[in-house]
């Protein structure tokens, strides 16, 4: 398994276990994650930023990772993942992959 391999099971585990911790703890966690990644790296600030955009992310008060504030943001993450040489292949499943996670992990009631 390689590292972005291990690392995208720890993230998934930690969003599949997202109700058994307080919001400061969760996002305590996904920081944490995100900390073992270069400064600035593009999939670190998706999850960093998806942390505020979902249910942690709904009051006034809660801190948001500067350029990922919210849906508006992403054509700028998009273009940053294009100027740091990402290929389209490669953002398509970045930005599926998270969805399609989303999607499998969501239990119909």
């Amino acid at each position: 398994m390689t590292d972005d391999q291990d690392r995208e099971r720890r993230i998934a585990a930690l969003w599949e276990r997202i109700d058994a911790y307080e919001p400061a703890g969760f996002r305590a966690r996904v920081a944490g994650l995100a900390a073992e990644r270069p400064d600035g790296d593009a999939a670190a600030l998706f999850e960093q930023g998806a942390v505020h955009a979902g249910s942690y992310g709904t009051t006034v008060d809660t801190p948001h990772t500067i350029g990922l504030e919210g849906a508006s943001c992403y054509p700028d993450l998009i273009a940053e993942l294009l100027h740091r040489d990402w290929s389209e292949a490669d953002i398509a499943a970045l930005n599926w992959g998270n969805a399609a996670r989303v999607v499998r992990e969501t239990k119909a009631p």
